[in-house]
């Protein structure tokens, strides 16, 4: 029951932080990816909910969306 609490919390939290920008929601992919929490859980309720597929599809769009607010700086 903890374990499944501590992976809660954490995807609340990464949710959250991944609407800050398309950096965050990359980080919080990054990690879904190399701890796959889904092995943590002795339920099936993570790994149905297929979030690698959704958090990097939330990437790729933040990034088409506020891809083009970057402005390049050169120099010191």
């Amino acid at each position: 029951m903890l374990r499944n609490l501590l992976i809660a919390a954490i995807f609340l939290l990464g949710f959250v932080q991944s609407l800050r920008g398309p950096y965050y929601a990359l980080l919080f992919y990054l990690w879904i990816a190399y701890f796959r929490p889904e092995s943590w859980v002795w339920s099936d309720w993570v790994a149905s909910l297929n979030l690698s597929f959704f958090v990097g599809l939330a990437v790729v769009g933040l990034t088409v969306i506020r891809g083009s607010q970057v402005r390049w700086r050169f120099g010191w």
